[in-house]
């Protein structure tokens, strides 16, 4: 799903603005494998339109910059949904 997102460049247009980015989840504490404050984060990317297509996890440190690469989950295309399964 992440050469799909590098394709389209959907990274690039959240940063960008051209799509919107929102907080959908957060953990409640820091994760083990990182630095104290750190969270987990599960991100919304919103259309112009107002619509939600596609689902990111994240790992933000203390100062809320983003860890690695944002991780897709879920993505919706018109009619097809993509998304991985737990």
């Amino acid at each position: 799903m992440r050469q799909l997102f590098d394709a389209m460049q959907i990274f690039d247009k959240v940063r960008e603005g051209y799509f919107s980015a929102r907080l959908f989840w957060q953990s409640k504490g820091t994760p083990s494998h990182l630095e104290r404050g750190s969270a987990s984060q599960m991100w919304e990317y919103v259309s112009p339109r107002g619509i939600v297509f596609a689902r990111v996890h994240e790992y933000r440190d203390s100062r809320g910059n983003i860890i690695g690469r944002p991780d897709p989950k879920y993505f919706r295309i018109d009619q097809v949904t993509l998304f991985v399964q737990r």
